[in-house]
């Protein structure tokens, strides 16, 4: 058998699972590695929330959520909550709603790390799907 250097298909085949592991590392970051990290994992804490995949073609800043049993109304007061035990650190946007979903916005009150957007959805069966998305702030 020829030694390793001298296959140059063998050497692409290694360098490439050595990128895919660098980049699903940093893919696997996303949120969690943005100024909102910290702030999404103790959401999901306060919401007793399960994530779950999310639906393909939505990047690394995003986290998606199930909270089971639950309803959008408690779970937005958990929100508010949790923005008001921060003492003006954290702010937030108003409630938004369209099609039975609710949108709101939370940021550091500097804003200068952009918001991150949090989005409920009530299913039918007492059972709250939500989504985690940081979104920088855009610059002018």
């Amino acid at each position: 058998m020829a030694p390793f250097r001298s296959r140059p298909l063998a050497r692409a085949a290694a360098a490439l699972l050595v990128l895919a592991g660098l980049v699903g590392a940093a893919l696997a970051a996303g949120l969690h590695g943005s100024p909102y990290g910290r702030v999404a994992e103790e959401l999901l804490a306060r919401l007793h929330a399960e994530p779950v995949a999310c639906p393909v073609g939505l990047d690394d800043a995003v986290v998606c959520f199930v909270v089971d049993p639950a309803r959008v109304a408690p779970c937005a007061e958990a929100i508010e909550a949790y923005v008001a035990e921060h003492g003006g650190a954290l702010t937030i946007g108003p409630w938004s709603s369209g099609n039975g979903a609710y949108q709101v916005t939370i940021a550091h009150h500097d804003d200068l790390a952009g918001g991150l957007e949090v989005w409920l959805a009530e299913t039918g069966t007492s059972r709250v799907e939500g989504r985690l998305e940081h979104v920088p702030r855009r610059r002018d």
